[in-house]
């Protein structure tokens, strides 16, 4: 499945599995996981994994999924546990310029860090994701 993305060039494929925004262009990213920070590529790698997920090295399980996607290019990588059909998608443009958002969110096991106790106490304490990627083009221009 394809989804529609407000940025020229940019495509963003989904399956179950996987999201891979690719671009024609260099994006500027800003991600907080695999090759994190900011960064600039054409792909972005947003992967599903159960919520009992638990890798020694989740890079190199990001890796195995890019090549199963054929992306042989450097890309920015996510792994979440929510489904990707309830992923979002937010931009803005002004100026010429124009910043997308495409974001998972897990509240399945809600906190506010630092402050509050898992909210499933009674049960097996578990990990919440939650994923964000957010890019802008080099070069603004209107589709």
């Amino acid at each position: 499945m394809f989804i529609h993305a407000p940025i020229c060039g940019v495509t963003i494929h989904a399956t179950p599995e996987v999201m891979h925004v690719h671009s024609r262009e260099m994006l500027t990213t800003l991600s907080s996981f695999f090759r994190g920070g900011f960064r600039h590529t054409r792909h972005i790698l947003n992967a599903y994994v159960t919520k009992d997920y638990c890798s020694a090295d989740a890079a190199a399980h990001l890796r195995r999924i890019a090549a199963q996607c054929d992306m042989t290019a450097p890309f920015v990588g996510l792994l979440t546990a929510v489904r990707l059909r309830k992923a979002r998608l937010a931009h803005l443009a002004e100026d010429g310029l124009r910043v997308a958002a495409l974001v998972t969110a897990g509240v399945g096991n809600a906190i506010r860090a630092g402050v509050t106790p898992p909210y499933r106490t009674h049960r097996r304490r578990g990990r919440s994701t939650s994923s964000c990627c957010s890019a802008r083009n080099e070069r603004a221009r209107r589709c």
